[in-house]
């Protein structure tokens, strides 16, 4: 409204009085209504060439136009009057006989049109207020298409200079555009093709892509995907940047660090062997004078001797998880899980602290209930643990330390069972836990005057400890507030034979029956096993399992094998009727008569078959299934969980 209150400067383009009169006069009239806002200063052109005599530099705010002029007509005459003022905004005056021209002229840029024979002041005062409306809009809108074809432009001569490959694709996933480097890249022409016959992958923002050219050369790319506008029209711009040669760098440094692995790994196993040598010597001389073979010894020269052999053992146990440590490097640090109970692995890890560490004056308790369930774990590495962790506890929480071994199924998962070791120390400092189990750490000055920095170890125990626990499928973590000492937690797998029956494949359920062979495994002639016996019980379970078929069978330890001392024993669940399980019972007592060097007189299988009948119910979940045939397993066999 402001801006028509304003003198507008209106052109009026016509040939004939009557118009120009009809116009003039409402354009007067509009002035001196005050309700219409419309003053206005008039100029008059009877010809296009009476328009060009005004002058270019003389600005019109709108122009009403006659088609038909003495040198022009019809829409060149529009055409004419856009080129001498581009900026006025047009009104085409027409009369009865020019209405099939209307819709072209304002498809050709005019803003409106004007009959005369229904012309009044209203209709003028709204026809030129509609028209620059009109008018300013389009420019803008112009203007704006303008400013943004220029930076589309400018954008497009960006991604064809780009070294990398930039590929547009539409919302059909058509290739709209591509730049130089997507043709070198890809060795040939690729616009007009879609993403599918390149193997490219939309689902993902990153990937990576084998592209094989023309040529037959192939190439590795790594595409990053964006969401544009591309023209107005929503699109996606594709980077490809061609890392063929990233690859092959990294795989080389992943041979050369496998290659200087693997030398290490020799070097250390040969070290470590040339350290236990004069170690072994050093330890069985000791052993020798605290047995009073050379004589007897003094109260003081028993003291320094037992001091001499705990270092000793120190000692071995530093080689050990320097080697232990090399082994996880390497990726060679394993674990063979089995049945075992928790409270017979701690008491063993407390006897081998008290033999490694000087425990005077400390007190190692244990609070593991009689009804835990048994783990699925190794019982060596589970022991392994406990002596890192309660040794850590013994060398670093003071004079006179109270420890506590804790057990308890994990409440957070009662399929693992959660193992704490809890001192009264000084505590570990916020900063000290986020690193505790990092390889090489060692904590500075935990507590005063507890242990010589010479005996506080190489800092990978707790390293070596977390490699463990998550080979096992569980985790290890501390609790600790400074001066209020620390709890060490880690959780292990239960044993648990309905977890076991719950990886049998679903057909098998459908069978009537399953077969059930225990192997006794036992030294020669029914002889209890020795302890060096027991390192081929692991190669007895696994020749077992070649003898059986994966997700049909299952093969596991019974309960107590090492506990008992005097015989291993080997529960397999055979989806096998009597003929089957008898063919399966001559299979392993063949390989391991005949295929297995570890049998030669060394150790001998007794093997019992049982028939288990499996519930005839059909509509019986998986869980409820494996419960009640892990209740008739365990009817047949002794302590089975």
């Amino acid at each position: 409204m402001n801006e028509l209150m304003e003198k507008l400067q209106i052109l009026v383009l016509s040939d004939d009085p009557r118009e120009v009169d009809l116009i003039g006069g409402l354009l007067v009239e509009a002035a001196q209504d005050h309700t219409m806002g419309l003053q206005a200063e008039v100029s008059i052109a009877s010809s296009l060439m009476d328009c060009k005599k005004l002058g270019r530099d003389k600005r019109f705010d709108v122009i009403l136009l006659a088609l038909d002029l003495p040198d022009s007509n019809g829409l060149d005459a529009l055409t004419s009057a856009k080129a001498c003022y581009p900026d006025a905004a047009i009104l085409i005056l027409t009369g009865s006989h020019d209405q099939e021209v209307v819709l072209p002229a304002l498809n050709k840029g005019a803003q409106d049109y004007l009959n005369i024979s229904d012309l009044d002041v209203y209709i003028l005062s709204r026809a030129i207020r509609y028209s620059l409306e009109r008018f300013q809009l389009m420019r803008m809108l112009e203007l704006r298409t303008e400013a943004l074809d220029r930076s589309e432009e400018r954008s497009r001569m960006i991604i064809e200079r780009a070294p990398d490959a930039i590929l547009i694709l539409n919302e059909k996933n058509n290739i709209v555009f591509q730049n130089p480097a997507a043709v070198r890249l890809f060795g040939r022409e690729v616009e007009s093709l879609d993403a599918d016959s390149l193997g490219l992958d939309l689902g993902e923002t990153v990937s990576e892509l084998q592209i094989v050219r023309p040529d037959k050369s192939r190439v590795v790319a790594e595409m990053n995907l964006v969401p544009i506008e591309w023209y107005g029209r929503p699109s996606h711009l594709a980077a490809l940047r061609d890392i063929t040669q990233h690859k092959e760098v990294l795989r080389e440094l992943d041979e050369t660090r496998t290659r200087q692995l693997m030398i290490k790994d020799q070097f250390l196993s040969h070290v470590s062997h040339e350290l236990r040598t004069p170690l072994t010597v050093v330890y069985q001389y000791i052993s020798l004078m605290l047995d009073g073979f050379d004589g007897d010894l003094s109260s003081d020269q028993l003291k320094h001797l037992r001091t001499v052999m705990r270092n000793c053992r120190h000692l071995e146990k530093m080689i050990e998880d320097l080697l232990e440590a090399t082994r996880s490097d390497s990726g060679k640090l394993v674990v063979s899980p089995e049945h075992l109970e928790l409270e017979t692995v701690a008491v063993e890890a407390v006897s081998e602290v008290q033999s490694i560490y000087r425990v005077d004056g400390a007190t190692i308790e244990m609070e593991i209930p009689s009804g835990l369930p048994p783990a699925f774990a190794d019982v060596n590495r589970v022991r392994q643990t406990l002596v890192n962790l309660v040794g850590n506890a013994v060398k670093y929480a003071g004079k006179s330390p109270r420890i506590t071994i804790k057990a308890q199924t994990n409440p957070q998962d009662d399929r693992y069972l959660k193992v704490s070791v809890v001192d009264d120390g000084p505590g570990i400092k916020q900063e000290d836990q986020q690193h505790i189990f990092d390889h090489l750490y060692q904590i500075k000055g935990r507590a005063e005057g507890q242990v010589e920095q010479s005996r506080k170890g190489l800092g990978l125990g707790l390293f070596i400890s977390r490699q463990l626990v998550e080979l096992h499928g569980g985790r290890i973590w501390v609790d600790s507030e400074p001066g209020e000492g620390a709890t060490f937690c880690f959780t292990i797998p239960v044993y648990s034979l309905v977890t076991f029956l719950q990886k049998i494949e679903p057909a098998v359920r459908e069978q009537g029956s399953l077969m059930q062979l225990q192997i006794r495994v036992t030294g020669n002639g029914g002889k209890p096993l020795l302890p060096f016996q027991w390192k081929y019980v692991e190669q007895v379970i696994n020749l077992v399992n070649s003898c059986t078929l994966p997700g049909r069978d299952l093969v596991l330890p019974a309960p107590g094998n090492r506990n008992r001392g005097d015989e291993a024993v080997i529960l397999v669940v055979a989806s096998a009727d009597t003929i089957g399980a008898r063919i399966l019972k001559e299979r392993i007592l063949t390989q391991a008569r005949d295929g297995a060097g570890l049998m030669t007189g060394t150790l001998d299988l007794f093997i019992t078959t049982k028939e288990i009948p499996l519930p005839g119910e059909k509509e019986m979940t998986e869980q409820d299934w494996a419960s009640i045939v892990a209740d008739r397993l365990q009817a047949e066999a002794t302590k089975i969980v």
